[in-house]
C-alpha cells in the first residue's frame, strides 16, 4: 500500500537540530513507500535535499504565537486567509496526497487550513516530541509563564477537539504517557522512534580545515593541549544548557586546561548565556549549525561529552536524538540520571550518572570523567546497544498511516 504525505513543518528547516533531524527522519522513511512525500516549510537543509522523492512547497517564515494558534484551532478561516500570503496556495490543488502529517501541537490550524483548502477529507496526524505539560516556568519569567500554562490549555484543546486522527511519538514510555494524561484511546497515539541515518556520517574529516565561531568573526579549529567537553544541541533551559555553563564555570576552576566545545544551531545565542555564567570566549570552541554528518568526527575529539536534560521534562519520557552521535562517537558520557537515558546507555560502559537539575553534581561528573576515563580508546562496539535504524521508522510510519487511514473511511 502507497500512501503520498504531506507533511507540515513550519520551521527554519535549514537549521541541523532536533526537529529539522525529526522531519528529516520521518520524510526518508516515508519515501520509502511513498511516490511522493510533500513538505512544507519556509526552508530546507541539504540533507533534507537528498531525498529523492521529496517534494519541497515553500511557505514564507512567520512569528508563531500561542494566540494565533488558539484562534486557528477555532476559527480555521483566519489560517486560511494566512495560507493566501504564506504561500503559493494554489500549488496545494495539484498535490495527490492520502494524509497530512503536521510537527507540533500549534501547527494544528494550518493543517486544518491546508486541508479545508484543498477540501478533500484527509486524515490529520500530529507529531510531537514533547508537551507543554511537562514544562515548568523558570521562576520569574513572565514569557515562560503565559506561553507554558497557555500552552497547557491549548494542547488539551487540540487533542479533545479531534480534528486530528492520530499522533505519532518517538517512545513507548511518551505514548503512555500521553495516553493516560488525556486519556486517549491506545489506537490514536503510535510510536514512531528516532533513528539515525548512518549513511549521513562522513568517514574522514580534516578538523583543521574547518572554521569555528567567535564574538569577532570566525577562527581555525584549534584545541591543542586541552581537555575538551562537548555538547549537542539547543541552548535551551529544558535541554539544560545553563546548567551545562554553570558545571563548566565550576571544573575550570579545578582543571584549569579545559575547554567547552559546543556543537549549536546557532552561535549568537551562546555568547551573552556564557557572559552571565562568567566564562571567557576563548575558553569554548562554538560549532555553528553544522550538518549531521559532521557531528560525529568533532566529537571524537572530545575526552567527555555532557547530556544535561534536566528531570520534569520530557526527557523523562524519551531522549534527544543527540544520544545517537554520543554513543557513535565512543567517548565518555556523564548525563543526568533520567530513566530514558539511563534505559538506553544501558549497554554503553563509558557513562557516569549524576544528580538531576544540580549543576555542582554535573561538574564533578565531568571532573570524575575527566580523570578516571582520560585514557578511555573511542568505544565502537555497538552491537549492544538499540540504535533504530530508518527501517524501523519505516515500518512503524506506515503500520501507522495504514491504521489511522482505514479508520477513518470506515
Amino acid at each position: 500500500m502507497n500512501v503520498n504525505m504531506l507533511f507540515v513543518a513550519p520551521f527554519n528547516l535549514d537549521m541541523y537540530d532536533g526537529t529539522a533531524t525529526r522531519v528529516y527522519n520521518l520524510a526518508k522513511a516515508a519515501s520509502s513507500f511513498s511516490k511522493r512525500v510533500y513538505l512544507v516549510a519556509p526552508s530546507i537543509n541539504d540533507h533534507l535535499r537528498t531525498i529523492k522523492n521529496l517534494v519541497w512547497i515553500r511557505m514564507r517564515p512567520f512569528r508563531r504565537s500561542m494566540l494565533l494558534a488558539f484562534s486557528g484551532l477555532m476559527m480555521a478561516s483566519i489560517i486560511r486567509a494566512l495560507l493566501k500570503i504564506m504561500m503559493d496556495i494554489e500549488s496545494l490543488k495539484e498535490v495527490d496526497i492520502d494524509l497530512i502529517h503536521v510537527h507540533w501541537f500549534t501547527n494544528i490550524p494550518i493543517a486544518i487550513a491546508i486541508r479545508d483548502y484543498i477540501d478533500v477529507k484527509l486524515p490529520i496526524v500530529v507529531d510531537v516530541h514533547g508537551s507543554f505539560a511537562l514544562q515548568f516556568p523558570r521562576p520569574g519569567n513572565f514569557g515562560d509563564i503565559s506561553t507554558i500554562y497557555l500552552g497547557r490549555v491549548y494542547e488539551y484543546l487540540a487533542v479533545k477537539k479531534r480534528e486530528i486522527a492520530g499522533i505519532t511519538v518517538p517512545s513507548d514510555a511518551f505514548r503512555r504517557y500521553l495516553i493516560e494524561r488525556y486519556r486517549l484511546s491506545s489506537d490514536y497515539v503510535y510510536t514512531v522512534p528516532d533513528a539515525f541515518d548512518l549513511s549521513l556520517v562522513e568517514k574522514s574529516l580534516n578538523i583543521a580545515n574547518h572554521k569555528v565561531a567567535s564574538p569577532k568573526g570566525f577562527r581555525c579549529f584549534d584545541a591543542k593541549g586541552s581537555k575538551i567537553i562537548g555538547y549537542v544541541g539547543a541552548t535551551s533551559f529544558y535541554h539544560g544548557f545553563l546548567d551545562l555553563l554553570q558545571a563548566f564555570a565550576i571544573v575550570k576552576k579545578e582543571v584549569p586546561d579545559v575547554k567547552l566545545m559546543l556543537i549549536v544551531p546557532r552561535a549568537d545565542e551562546v555568547w551573552n548565556l556564557a557572559k552571565r555564567s562568567g566564562i571567557r570566549s576563548e575558553d569554548m570552541i562554538i560549532i555553528e549549525n553544522i550538518p549531521r554528518s559532521l557531528v560525529i568526527s568533532y566529537l571524537k575529539l572530545a575526552n567527555v561529552l555532557v547530556l544535561p536534560h534536566r528531570a520534569g521534562t520530557q526527557f523523562e519520557y524519551l531522549y534527544s536524538n543527540k544520544v545517537f552521535d554520543y554513543v557513535l562517537s565512543g567517548r565518555p558520557i556523564v548525563a543526568y540520571s533520567l530513566h530514558s537515558i539511563k534505559e538506553f546507555l544501558k549497554e554503553y560502559p563509558c557513562k557516569i550518572f549524576v544528580k538531576p537539575n544540580k549543576p555542582a553534581e554535573l561538574a564533578k561528573g565531568i571532573i570524575s570523567a575527566l580523570l578516571k576515563m582520560r585514557n578511555v580508546e573511542i568505544f565502537e562496539d555497538i552491537r549492544g546497544l538499540t540504535i533504530p535504524t530508518l527501517n524501523d521508522v519505516s515500518r512503524a510510519l506506515k503500520e501507522a498511516y495504514q491504521a489511522i487511514i482505514q479508520r477513518s473511511i470506515e
